[in-house]
């Protein structure tokens, strides 16, 4: 059962690895894509920023602090959805008994039931006197 299990969780840990490069490969490519076409008017505001007396290096550094936020931005939020995705998955696809008990994970409690009288509900009248209602008596203590 416990090979069955960790065969189970290789392959969907796996699967896990193939979306997330998966992902990678797509954002990267679209990444690559936005830059193309946002080039030109990159180059032209940097005309612009040359003729009004900034330097290269003002330039460069501007880009860096550019990119560097929007770079800081999606880890964030990729950070924010990993952490979302993993909790949820935890949760409600691998919260099993047996995964449980294979990582030595105490059993979550049970709500707490209502809690029933043992006492008939008309009181003692009867109950002492016949055997029906001592047995009626004994099955409500149950």
């Amino acid at each position: 059962m416990l090979e069955r299990l960790r065969a189970t969780l290789t392959q969907v840990m796996r699967a896990v690895e193939l979306l997330l490069a998966s992902s990678l490969a797509a954002g990267l490519a679209l990444m690559l894509a936005a830059l193309a076409a946002s080039g030109a008017e990159r180059r032209r505001e940097a005309a612009l920023m040359r003729t009004l007396g900034a330097s290269r290096r003002q330039l460069a550094l501007a880009a860096l602090a550019e990119f560097g936020l929007l770079g800081l931005l999606a880890a964030l939020i990729a950070a924010g959805g990993a952490l979302l995705a993993g909790e949820l998955l935890a949760r409600h696809a691998f919260d099993s008994p047996a995964l449980r008990a294979a990582l030595g994970r105490p059993r979550r409690r049970a709500r707490p039931r209502s809690r029933r009288s043992a006492w008939p509900r008309d009181g003692w009248r009867g109950a002492s006197s016949s055997a029906h209602g001592r047995c009626m008596l004994l099955r409500r203590a149950e």
